[in-house]
């Protein structure tokens, strides 16, 4: 059953890849609910074929002269795209997509029963369709939402309120910082989490980027499950803080911490109703190997440590539940025993995941404190 709350705007970035825009704009236009007048597409330079796609429908369209190279030029879109969608459309909440993604039959539906989030909890700045560690082995329930640290991800929603708070504060085009990163710094969050599916509304339909290309986006996007069913009902209450907090130690309370003393060669728990707690080294966010390495043995998301609350991690684990904790990063350190192992990358382990990424098809861009350092050193000296 389709549930609305409300009209939310939909605003697409896109360019010269129309192709993917068609794909995309007879989804968006087919999800239950939705109206073509609540819908805005802005598109990076005059590209005919694009703005004759658009008028074709017809839809509301902006153009944007392009700004900077590579990623200050996306920033600087995402940028435009967002202020001319307050213009265009008056609503409260808005949904940024880009233009070579799919959605679920369920999309739409799932933005309106989450927007509800935003409007009680202000601890919650946005809500993603869209789960890092959403795979076949570790996404179980389409119903289920988690609470996390991060960055918004390919589909995500949020309140004109907070676009108000940030756009003036949005990284000029001279810094070349990717503009969600910046968005998924503290400079930005505040401490606010955003609202992640386990099983995600959308996938990512190209595989070519700034970021990741070639052989390497196959292996992060290709194997990734997305909800089927239209008529899905989300399980609200399990985000609130204070239920998010009694499950986690709850779980604590019942689980096996496990001595991994080799991530790749180890019986992590698979069986319904068992529950493991890893403990990892990551003295601070971005010291980040130890928990790849452990992340890369478990066949999820390894590049970087997105998507944790309070430096952990809980998802399952085909039918067990696994719990790793950043150490002493994270709040749940003090759960530790002494005693256990803490995992912590040795140079077998670094060449094992290096293996995946040490090919000439294969281009990832990480972020280090450095780049953090960058965004704060212009938030506090911005330019005249």
């Amino acid at each position: 059953m389709f549930t609305w709350r409300e009209k939310i705007g939909i605003v697409i970035v896109a360019g010269s890849r129309t192709r993917y825009l068609f794909r995309l704009l007879k989804q968006v236009l087919a999800e239950p609910g939705f109206s073509r007048e609540d819908l805005f597409i802005s598109v990076d330079g005059c590209y005919n074929e694009t703005i004759k796609l658009l008028e074709l429908f017809p839809l509301k369209y902006r153009v944007h002269r392009p700004e900077g190279q590579l990623n200050s030029k996306i920033s600087r879109h995402v940028r435009f795209a967002l202020f001319k969608a307050q213009e265009v459309l008056d609503m409260d909440k808005f949904i940024i997509l880009e233009d070579d993604l799919v959605i679920s039959p369920d999309f739409y539906s799932y933005m309106q029963q989450t927007s509800v989030v935003l409007d009680k909890d202000p601890s919650v700045y946005g809500v993603s369709a869209y789960s890092h560690f959403s795979y076949e082995h570790t996404a179980k329930d389409p119903t289920r939402l988690t609470r996390v640290h991060s960055h918004p991800s390919l589909g995500w929603m949020v309140k004109r309120s907070f676009l108000m708070e940030i756009l003036p504060l949005w990284i000029p085009s001279f810094v070349t910082i990717d503009w969600d990163y910046w968005m998924g710094t503290d400079f930005v969050r505040r401490g606010r989490e955003i609202i992640l599916p386990e099983i995600s509304r959308i996938s990512h339909g190209g595989f070519t980027g700034i970021h990741v290309s070639g052989l390497l986006a196959k292996k992060i996007y290709s194997n990734k499950p997305v909800s089927s069913s239209p008529h899905t009902v989300v399980n609200l209450t399990t985000i609130d803080q204070s239920v998010t907090e009694q499950e986690i130690e709850d779980l604590m309370s019942k689980a096996a911490f496990l001595n991994v003393t080799n991530p790749y060669n180890f019986s992590y728990p698979t069986s319904l109703g068992e529950v493991g707690v890893v403990f990892v080294k990551l003295t601070k966010e971005d010291d980040m190997i130890s928990f790849r390495t452990l992340a890369h043995a478990l066949r999820v998301w390894n590049l970087d440590t997105r998507d944790h609350h309070h430096g952990l991690w809980r998802f399952p684990y085909y039918n067990a539940t696994l719990l790793i904790v950043g150490f002493p990063f994270s709040k749940y350190s003090k759960y530790y025993k002494t005693g256990y192992t803490v995992v912590q990358a040795n140079d077998d382990d670094m060449n094992k995941m290096m293996d995946d990424l040490n090919d000439e098809q294969i281009t990832f861009s990480s972020h280090y404190s450095g780049d953090e350092n960058l965004i704060f050193s212009f938030a506090n000296n911005p330019p005249s």
